[in-house]
C-alpha cells in the first residue's frame, strides 16, 4: 500500500506474536494519536470481514474454530496514515506516513516499543526463515549437529587404531551438515513463523507442542544414546 506524506517509514515486521492483547495495545496507540482504524480479516475458510475492529474478534463466537489467513489494519488521522499487513500471503510490513515531523517521530517510537513489547520470546525464533541472520545461524547449527554426530564415530575408529584422513573427515562432516541444514530448514518452516497470528485457531502453536514432545521424548534421547554408545 502506497501512503502519502512528508515523512515516510516502512519496516518489515519480525519476531512478533499478534494476539488480542497485542492488537488492543496497538489500538490504544492509534487512539492516543487521534487516529481512526479499520481492519480487513481473511480467514482460511475463505470468509473475509472488511472494515472490522478488535471487537469483531471478541464477539465472534466461532473465532476459536477458525484460522486467520491474512490481517490488514489501516489507520488515518491527525495528518498521519498507517498500514500494517500480516499473514500467510503478506510480506508482514508496517508502513507509516505523516505530514508533521513531531507526530511522525512520536508515533514511530511508540510503534517500535509496541513491537518490542510483543516480541516472540521463543529462543528458536531466530531460525524462522528467511533472513540473512537465520540462514547464518542455521548453517552454524547444522555444522555443529554434524560435528556432534560424526565425532563419536571418528573417536571410535581412532580407538581401534584406524587412521582417518582430515579431508575425508571434513567431507563427511560437510555432507552430514548439508543434510541437517535442509532438515532444520524444513522443521523451521513448519513450526516457526517470524510473525505469528495467535488469534482463533493457531495451527502453528499446536504443531509446535507436538514437536516439543517429539524432541524431548524421542530425538534428544536417541542423540544422547548415540553419543554415549561410543564412550
Amino acid at each position: 500500500m502506497f501512503l502519502l506524506g512528508t515523512y515516510l517509514y516502512e519496516t518489515e515486521l519480525r519476531s512478533i506474536v499478534v494476539d488480542l492483547d497485542c492488537l488492543n495495545a496497538l489500538i490504544k496507540i492509534l487512539k492516543d494519536n487521534a487516529m481512526k482504524y479499520n481492519m480487513t480479516t481473511e480467514y482460511q475458510s475463505g470468509d473475509t470481514i472488511c472494515n472490522g475492529s478488535v471487537l469483531d474478534f471478541e464477539n465472534d463466537i466461532t473465532i476459536k474454530k477458525r484460522q486467520i489467513k491474512n490481517l490488514t489494519l489501516t489507520a488515518k488521522g491527525d495528518g498521519c496514515e498507517l498500514c500494517i499487513s500480516i499473514g500467510k500471503d503478506k510480506l508482514n510490513t508496517l508502513e507509516m506516513a505523516c505530514d508533521n515531523k513531531g507526530a511522525f517521530m512520536q508515533l514511530k517510537e511508540e510503534l517500535r516499543e509496541w513491537q518490542e513489547l510483543y516480541k516472540n520470546k521463543n529462543p528458536l525464533i531466530v531460525l524462522a526463515p528467511f533472513t540473512a541472520k537465520s540462514e547464518l545461524i542455521r548453517c552454524i547449527f547444522s555444522i555443529l549437529l554434524s560435528f556432534i554426530t560424526v565425532l563419536p564415530l571418528m573417536i571410535s575408529e581412532w580407538q581401534k587404531g584406524l587412521s582417518i584422513k582430515f579431508t575425508d573427515a571434513l567431507m563427511v562432516i560437510l555432507c552430514v551438515a548439508f543434510v541437517y541444514y535442509f532438515v532444520v530448514l524444513g522443521l523451521s518452516s513448519l513450526f516457526l513463523h517470524s510473525v505469528e497470528i495467535d488469534i482463533g485457531n493457531n495451527y502453528v502453536r499446536k504443531r509446535r507442542k507436538i514437536a516439543n514432545w517429539i524432541m524431548t521424548v524421542v530425538i534428544i534421547p536417541v542423540i544422547l544414546s548415540w553419543i554415549f554408545s561410543f564412550i
